[in-house]
């Protein structure tokens, strides 16, 4: 039986990371220096115009703070990047929102985590 081959779900990976380097406000160059990769591989990621290898997709996602299967999969193609939950797909948008600015976007996570869990919690 051969290897499955591992797939990246570059649309995803490229939102994922535009989306959290604008929630904090940094410019490629800042992420550059916190990842170990070049601002101009870190734009082509964003700009889905490279392939990335395992390693880059690791240092992303490590930096993200995600699992690496969420934008990692094995089989032919890579499915249109799903966040594992919606309070992750809210997230999503609102950090991928321009008419909000970063810290606004980050606010509005926090406020929706603590209703979540207080809500899931009277649900139990």
């Amino acid at each position: 039986m051969s290897p499955k081959k591992l797939v990246v779900d570059r649309e995803g990976l490229a939102e994922l990371l535009r989306g959290t380097r604008r929630s904090r406000a940094l410019r490629l160059e800042d992420v550059a220096e916190e990842t170990g990769l070049t601002a101009s591989t870190l734009s082509r990621l964003e700009r889905v115009l490279v392939e990335p290898s395992l390693g880059t997709v690791r240092a992303v996602v490590d930096w993200i703070g995600i699992p690496l299967d969420r934008v990692v999969s094995s089989g032919p193609s890579p499915n249109a990047h799903q966040a594992s939950t919606p309070l992750e797909e809210a997230e999503l948008q609102f950090r991928a929102d321009r008419d909000l600015a970063p810290e606004a976007a980050e606010a509005l996570i926090g406020i929706m985590r603590t209703a979540y869990a207080s809500l899931k919690k009277n649900r139990e």
